[in-house]
């Protein structure tokens, strides 16, 4: 079995910035940068949600910079019931299910 790998920098809200600020919160760097450059070199799936995929679709699905490039490269899957495929950003699909929280039942 694979392992999975979590990378949380974001806000509770799903928002990858502030609002007059650039991704990473700014807090993008040298050692953020190779650690960034680093996961993206494994093999792996990018599994996110909705929101977190209509934001990075926004700009990494047509820039050209390497990481956008490469993110484009990895096969993505994004839960969600509501977008519809054939999605934006190659190599994504959607996985559709039951999302809500227990408290909601």
């Amino acid at each position: 079995m694979g392992k999975l790998f979590a990378d949380m920098f974001i806000s509770l809200d799903g928002f990858a910035s502030g609002t007059d600020e650039a991704a990473f919160f700014g807090c993008f760097g040298p050692e953020l940068g190779n650690l960034v450059q680093q996961q993206l070199n494994m093999s792996q799936t990018i599994l996110m949600g909705r929101v977190t995929y209509e934001a990075l679709a926004r700009f990494s699905a047509s820039a050209t910079d390497e990481v956008s490039t490469r993110m484009s490269a990895l096969p993505k899957a994004v839960c969600s019931n509501t977008l519809q495929e054939p999605l934006a950003w190659k190599n994504t699909r959607e996985i559709r299910g039951e999302w809500r929280r227990k408290s909601e039942h």
